[in-house]
């Protein structure tokens, strides 16, 4: 069970919808973000942070595990991503731990 006292953030979900509207630069079709639910509680654990550098850019990679309470009604999966501290956060995984009722949830940010 999750402890409701660590649960002290919160974060929103968002799923992503394809258009029939198309991006100048590719041709392919847009992804829009929708809010899937918002004003979940977490825990906000940072896994891992990383720096690469490709064709003289600079990319950066932070890693991490939210813990939620596990919601029938709002399925979590990995096309969904997280915002958190305004912030966007592909999800990665999303594992129940011992099958209880709570999710954990690991991300990955790419910031250019």
């Amino acid at each position: 069970m999750v402890q409701a006292g660590k649960l002290r953030h919160k974060l929103t979900i968002q799923e992503s919808t394809s258009t029939s509207l198309k991006s100048t630069a590719t041709g392919e079709p847009l992804t829009v973000w929708s809010t899937f639910t918002s004003n979940v509680w977490c825990s906000a654990e940072p896994l891992s942070g990383s720096e690469f550098f490709s064709e003289d850019q600079r990319y950066t990679r932070n890693t991490f595990r939210f813990n939620v309470r596990h919601d029938p009604v709002f399925p979590i999966n990995q096309g969904m991503r997280i915002v958190f501290d305004s912030l966007n956060y592909n999800i990665i995984e999303v594992i129940n731990p011992d099958v209880r009722n709570r999710l954990s949830v690991i991300t990955g940010e790419l910031v250019t």
